[in-house]
């Protein structure tokens, strides 16, 4: 095992370690594809943001997007507010105390975008000028294959999205 090019003294660190910690990726056992049944999923439960400023993106979404502040839970740890939408989906704004007060940047590990969906193209075009009326910046209706959609930004650049499906062809 060769040594680390880099050592600080008193660092704390179990240097025997690093070359086992740092080593190019194990081969993973692959999934399993086997015909078995998958419990049910119902929907998602709950989504958790963290956020620089739990104050600004709690008045963002509410005022924009319609959820109510639900529960607030401060701690030594964290600052959270648990809002819910009048369609029962809860969201949680968190800021971490020991936060690093960075912009979202999707190229990062971990979720890309929010996708909301609505009814209906009327309803997409009604967000639209909702988002017009809130002076939020947004890309224009977007017509795809599988949906059409609007995206914007909350306050950390978490980009979101407004989607509705196509219309249904019987």
């Amino acid at each position: 095992m060769s040594e680390p090019c880099f050592q600080p003294e008193n660092s704390g660190v179990s240097w025997a370690l690093v070359p086992t910690l740092f080593s190019p990726l194990r081969l993973r056992t692959p999934h399993r594809r086997r015909e078995v049944p998958v419990p049910t999923l119902t929907g998602i439960a709950h989504i958790t943001l963290s956020v620089r400023d739990r104050d600004d993106s709690v008045d963002f979404y509410r005022d924009v997007l319609g959820f109510r502040e639900y529960e607030t839970t401060d701690d030594s740890r964290w600052l959270r507010t648990l809002c819910r939408h009048p369609t029962g989906l809860l969201l949680y704004l968190t800021q971490h105390r020991d936060h690093f007060n960075a912009r979202f940047d999707h190229r990062h590990a971990g979720v890309d975008h929010l996708a909301f969906a609505v009814s209906s193209l009327g309803e997409l075009e009604e967000w639209e000028r909702r988002l017009d009326d809130f002076d939020v910046e947004h890309s224009p209706i977007v017509h795809r294959a599988h949906g059409s959609l609007v995206m914007f930004e909350d306050p950390d650049g978490i980009q979101l999205e407004l989607y509705c499906p196509p219309a249904r062809e019987d």
